[in-house]
This record gives structure tokens, sequence and C-alpha cells, in this order.
């Protein structure tokens, strides 16, 4: 068996994914079309375009292929897997694509995470302790210092965090990061009271990056904000987040008072939020993991820090923009 040859099949089949090119309409929709066909503004300017990825050919737990030595020195094709699925099974998968007596071993995995430089908004961030969230965007004071904007539960520890010591991974450890992915320290956070009867304004946080080249303004699949600006009802809004990538949802709620819960059975009441819904059917606006993406608008501007997603339904609860700049003293970048 060529196990070269085999790789190649196994990588093309099963990891291989098309590139598409994604165009917003002016109703918040997508469509896929050629680049020659992209759609034009009132003159005659091609829409922005997202690039994402479509599906391989073979849907698999396998996010990994790889040629090495088994321990009894031979040739070995290996599979990374990252969630081992009751109904797969590697040997029929080899069979299907006539590498039938191909030697495979499978390595339970998670998904390799790329800590590349500078950072975007959108990508994985977190505190050393675990905690797991989104970088939102680059904001600044008026000496123009820069600072990763996020949530104080996804890098103060939901208020543990000790200003200027804590440590800031990118990406966050619950997505791979280690204490060699280190991008910056806790600066400050907003605290969030306790309990049901203080209501809370936002969930926000902000690191100090230890390199202003490890950093960027852009946010994954969006690319450059345009200030900031307050939300109406069905304003239509976009988001990039660590856990569900870009999301397309519409404002569904203002001025809304929830209670949510975090780790460790402690609750806080929040007052004045926004509630925004997906779009897209079949798709929710966010998942857990997308805390501290920032929310923007169909012209870009950031107008809403995701705090929290409501579980058993589409509602993703985010922070008015304007609030935390005012909190921190700070602007969009």
């Amino acid at each position: 068996m060529d196990y070269a040859y085999a790789q190649r099949i196994l990588s093309n089949n099963l990891l291989r994914r098309p590139l598409i090119v994604s165009y917003a309409d002016k109703f918040g929709g997508t469509s896929t079309l050629q680049y020659w066909q992209a759609p034009t503004d009132e003159k005659g300017t091609p829409l922005p375009n997202v690039i994402y990825m479509g599906s391989p050919a073979i849907e698999s737990p396998v996010v990994g292929v790889g040629i090495g030595m088994a321990s009894s020195g031979s040739e070995t094709i290996f599979l990374l897997i990252e969630k081992k699925e009751r109904d797969f099974d590697s040997k029929k998968l080899i069979a299907s694509l006539g590498l039938g007596d191909l030697k495979i071993e499978e390595i339970p995995s998670g998904r390799a995470i790329a800590s590349a430089r500078p950072a975007l908004g959108g990508e994985s961030l977190g505190h050393s302790n675990g905690d797991t969230g989104t970088f939102g965007c680059l904001v600044k004071d008026s000496a123009n210092a820069l600072f990763l904007l996020s949530c104080n539960h996804v890098i103060a520890a939901l208020n543990q965090g000790q200003r200027g010591t804590d440590v800031v991974w990118q990406p966050g450890k619950n997505n791979g990061g280690t204490a060699k992915n280190r991008i910056g320290l806790l600066y400050d956070f907003a605290y969030i009271t306790p309990g049901g009867s203080t209501g809370n304004r936002i969930d926000a946080a902000l690191c100090k990056p230890d390199r202003l080249s490890d950093v960027s303004p852009s946010i994954k699949s969006i690319g450059s904000l345009s200030g900031s600006q307050s939300v109406s009802l069905n304003d239509p809004v976009r988001k990039s987040g660590a856990k569900s990538g870009l999301t397309s949802g519409k404002v569904r709620l203002k001025n809304l008072s929830v209670i949510v819960d975090y780790p460790g059975g402690v609750q806080a009441l929040f007052d004045g939020q926004v509630g925004i819904v997906g779009t897209k059917t079949g798709k929710d606006f966010s998942k857990q993991g997308d805390s501290g993406s920032i929310i923007v608008d169909d012209q870009d501007r950031a107008v809403g820090l995701l705090m929290s997603c409501l579980s058993g339904t589409d509602l993703t609860i985010a922070n008015p923009i304007q609030e935390v700049l005012q909190h921190f003293q700070v602007a969009i970048a």
C-alpha cells in the first residue's frame, strides 16, 4: 500500500473543503454568486463579500490525517478524531474508498486552533484559568492606548480577576490555548453585582496587549469597524464569534431585563439589554463560546457586546455598545 497516496485520498475526502463566496443583499440575506455576478450598489460598486468553507466530500469526526509508525514499527495512517460518533467506523470508511488493506489507528483529538498574530476580533480569547469566549474588537482611550474588549466572565474570571496581573490567552484554554499563547494582561472590568435586586448594565472587560503588533482592529469575516451606533427594533445585525462564526440576525427586543446564570450557581440581573434573534433558518445567532463578540449593524458600526444566549431558544443578549464605551471611557479603534 502506498501510504502517501492513501493519505491524499483520505485528506481530500475528509478534510478538503471548497471555498464559497457569499454576498450580502440589501434585505440581510446572502447569495452564493461567482465574483463576476456579484451584486452591486446604486453606484455599480460590488457589495462586500464573505468567504467561508463549504463541507467536505464525506462528513466525519476526522479533523486530521497523517502517516506515522505504529508501536510494531510498521507504517500506519493515523486519524485524528475530534469526537467519536457511535455510527463512525473507520475500517468501513477505508474500505469504501478502496483502501481496504490499510493499517490505521485513531487518536482522540480536539480541533487544531491557530494562535495567529495579529489576533482578529471574532477569534477565541480567554482567562488563563480556562474561561473562554471571544475577542470582540480593539478599543482606544483618550491617549490612544489600545485594549482588547471582551466580557468580564471571559477574561476577568467573573469579578475575581486581578487588574494588571491576570494573564489572558489567545486562543483561550478551551480552544487549545496554553501559557505560550499569552496575549496580554487584564486591564479593567465592570463589576457585576450578583443577585436579583441590583440591575447591572454591562458584562465587559479590557485586556492590555503585550505587543501592539499582536492585535488587529479588523473583525474576522467582517473587516474594519466604522465607529459605533445605537440600534432600533428590527435592525439587521451581524456578529463574528469564536464558536459559531459569522451569523446574521435582527434586533427583536430592546430595554430587556433578564436574569443571567453564570458558572458556580451565580446569578445576576441585567437591565437595558438588547435581544437578538437569527435570521437564517435553522441557525441560531450565537452559541456558548461567542461571549465577547462585537455585534455590528449593516454599516459595520459596533452596536452591542454579546454577553449571553438563552438555552432552548434562539435569543442572544447583548450590552448596548454605548454603555460599554462610556463605562471605560474608550472608543472603537
